[in-house]
């Protein structure tokens, strides 16, 4: 019998790169996924980091599109 090698790698994604995540997806118009990365950036923020308004600015508009889109599918079912 054979000894398996496992490799675990574990990457640990800092606020600077779930904001970085988060304005890509905004860039390609995914407003549900900018949403998510910005909330975790948001959770990752240090209170003196220097991305805490950029981060709330994306995340206020991808959450109102969000909110719109979800506004306009259950008018359109309704009609």
């Amino acid at each position: 019998m054979h000894a398996a090698l496992v490799l675990v790698v574990v990457v640990v994604l800092s606020a600077s790169d779930c904001f970085e995540l988060g304005r890509l997806a905004y860039l390609e118009s995914d407003y549900y996924h900018t949403v998510l990365w910005m909330r975790e950036a948001q959770n990752r923020l240090d209170d003196d980091d220097r991305f805490h308004a950029a981060v709330l600015d994306y995340l206020a508009y991808a959450t109102y599109m969000v909110c719109l889109a979800v506004c306009v599918d259950h008018s359109v079912i309704e009609t």
